[in-house]
């Protein structure tokens, strides 16, 4: 009895809020039914939910990536229609080169295709065309909303917390978002605390404690809810479209965007605000590392006395809890007294100056918007035109965060470092340790505390 071809099922759908195209569901049905009509055993099907195929797409397709992993000499491919497997004449080619080479059918809209022969290629690839030539003009409609909304600064997506929406009174539909005071007292409230130099977990905890309304279902504040709301640019009033902010929008800003460029530079870097969980018992636990592999050392219990051990097996380097946190302690205050700190602090010219080239930079992007957005520039050279500006932005942005120092360095710092050291809680001196230095333990020739075996390598 012959074996029957073996037969890998993929399908695709893309974001589609009016729901016009096939769901995963119903592409999974039809081919099956193409199977099952040409008596292909399915081994296997693989689906990619929610992402795009056109050369526009920002996100990968791992389902579509395990093709290549997956698909054996005299297996079918089969998907829904040419579209659902790609929308890039150059993917096309690569999946044709796959097949060929393993040599796998490829089926779709109920024929199947051969692409060892000619007449298959050439019907294929002009499919492809017609994919890739629908996916543009897709592309430049959607273009043309995003730009018309962008050039009139108008809100897109859900009504995040600190506002509400403002219905049209015949309609009811969404035409604005305002403040709303409550929310917006809370978010005022946040910002000045990170500002101010207080951790996530101090927040989070504080918020709960008093039972002040959280974004969501959810009784309790989260640091990490906290951190990802308030990475919106929405707040400062600017508007965003994938992540990249284009210019400003058309609702009150409830915060500045200097503001929100500090908060960005805190809430992005790992070393400067990182704490979660429970409250830790040592200074440098987590936080100090190990000179030989490089992992975080932490307090080792059992330890005839108390220690900072590598976290690997076989504990490459220990040293005592007390020596070394007086020693990196005083080395902080040292530091936190330094004049030249001090100088640094209350310079923000060259923050300003980054700040303000990356808002040249969007508005120019954004008059290319508008451009697009009225015909003058197709897609294509606006697409050239992002990928030169986007990276310039993005650039000048992280140079401003790099000279931002963090507001709990500036809390502390000056002639009073050692009594504002001692008023500061454990996880304020660890997020403060964790911001300007890193701690590496190196092994050391005998049992005394050896200075010289702890490198500290400055962030300021």
């Amino acid at each position: 009895m012959t074996e029957l071809r073996r037969a890998i099922v993929y399908v695709r759908v893309s974001s589609d809020a009016k729901g016009h195209g096939r769901s995963v569901a119903e592409q999974k049905a039809e081919c099956r039914m193409i199977c099952e009509r040409e008596g292909w055993r399915v081994a296997m099907v693989i689906e990619d939910n929610d992402l795009s195929a056109s050369r526009y797409a920002r996100k990968a397709r791992p389902g579509y990536e395990r093709l290549w992993e997956v698909l054996r000499p005299n297996d079918v491919l089969v998907v829904w229609e040419a579209s659902r497997a790609q929308r890039d004449l150059e993917a096309y080619v690569q999946l044709r080169n796959l097949c060929h080479d393993r040599s796998v059918l490829l089926s779709y809209s109920g024929q199947t295709y051969d692409l060892s022969k000619g007449n298959d290629r050439f019907t294929t690839a002009l499919d492809a065309l017609l994919a890739e030539r629908a996916s543009d003009e897709m592309s430049a409609r959607t273009l043309r909303a995003l730009s018309a909304n962008a050039a009139a600064g108008r809100a897109h997506g859900k009504i995040p917390y600190g506002y509400k929406a403002v219905r049209d009174p015949v309609t009811g539909r969404i035409v604005q978002r305002a403040r709303d005071d409550a929310e917006a007292k809370v978010i005022r409230e946040i910002v000045e605390r990170l500002l101010g130099g207080e951790s996530l977990y101090r927040i989070a905890a504080d918020l709960t404690e008093r039972s002040v309304p959280t974004p969501g279902k959810s009784t309790k504040w989260h640091g990490s809810h906290i951190s990802k709301m308030m990475r919106r640019a929405t707040y400062a009033g600017l508007r965003s479209h994938n992540g990249e902010i284009i210019g400003p929008g058309r609702w009150e800003a409830l915060i500045t965007e200097q503001e929100y460029r500090r908060l960005t530079a805190i809430l992005e870097a790992p070393e400067r605000l990182t704490h979660r969980g429970p409250e830790p018992a040592h200074l440098l636990s987590g936080i100090a590392e190990c000179g030989v592999c490089g992992g975080p050392m932490r307090r080792l219990k059992g330890h005839g006395y108390p220690a900072y051990t590598c976290d690997a097996k076989g504990r490459h380097v220990s040293r005592s809890v007390k020596h070394l946190d007086e020693y990196v302690t005083g080395a902080v205050l040292a530091v936190l007294q330094d004049p030249r700190l001090i100088a640094a602090m209350n310079d923000e010219r060259a923050e300003n100056e980054h700040l303000d080239t990356a808002r040249a930079l969007r508005i120019r992007l954004e008059e290319f918007y508008i451009a697009a957005s009225e015909g003058d520039i197709t897609a294509a050279a606006l697409g050239h035109i992002e990928s030169r500006l986007l990276p310039q932005i993005e650039e000048a942005e992280q140079r401003g965060r790099q000279v931002f120092i963090n507001p709990m360095v500036t809390k502390v710092a000056g002639p009073g470092a050692q009594e504002s050291w001692t008023g500061l809680s454990l996880i304020e001196q660890r997020d403060l340790v964790r911001s300007i230095v890193r701690v590496t333990v190196l092994k050391q020739p005998t049992r005394f505390f050896d200075k010289a075996c702890v490198v500290l390598e400055w962030r300021v």
